[in-house]
């Protein structure tokens, strides 16, 4: 979730146009303080509401809104048992299928490239954020495949590192969202 949860645009009349960071709905438009501080927190976010449209309207496209129940059923969850679900689907599978591979493949196709590919996925599909998983995936892999390629670090020294990234990106996040869910029950 991004650390600012609304947009103030301001027009040169010295009006204030509130727009919600999560969802990306008008919330409206004040002249004072006051007014926006009410909008903004009168505003139930789209983005945690069950029903949420599979398409957005403006533009027709596929709306990270439409997978909104699956991130509300896992922010409702323990903390403890969703920081185990992050860590098993996020490292321990992935850690595990690259110890199986190691022995019938080159480090690069058992380590290298699959490495973050897990991590990266449920960062892109479960938390909506595809630019930061391609970017992130990108970098870590171009990171490990120099580390191998330069002898600073084995095939078998990777796989214990090569998931380590993602899944604790992914495990702040889910506990940022929790944070922000629970701030925004309170409200």
């Amino acid at each position: 979730m991004s650390a600012i949860h609304f947009y103030r645009r301001y027009d040169t009349d010295g009006r204030c146009k509130v727009i919600c960071m999560q969802c990306f709905q008008t919330l409206g438009t004040a002249w004072d303080r006051h007014s926006v501080e009410a909008m903004e927190a009168a505003h139930i976010c789209a983005f945690w509401t069950e029903g949420a449209p599979a398409t957005d309207p403006r533009s027709g496209a596929h709306s990270p809104l439409a997978q909104a129940p699956l991130v509300r059923k896992l922010l409702q969850m323990p903390a403890g048992l969703l920081a185990l679900l992050t860590v098993l689907v996020a490292y321990a599978v992935p850690t595990a299928l690259e110890l199986a591979a190691r022995h019938t493949l080159s480090p690069w196709l058992a380590v290298i490239l699959p490495g973050d590919l897990i991590g990266c996925a449920v960062l892109a599909r479960v938390l909506h954020r595809p630019r930061t998983a391609v970017l992130l995936y990108l970098l870590l892999t171009t990171m490990e495949g120099l580390s191998y390629v330069g002898g600073v670090a084995r095939g078998r020294q990777l796989i214990w590192f090569a998931d380590l990234v993602p899944t604790l990106l992914v495990l702040a996040l889910m506990v940022r969202m929790k944070r922000r869910n629970r701030e925004l029950a309170a409200s």
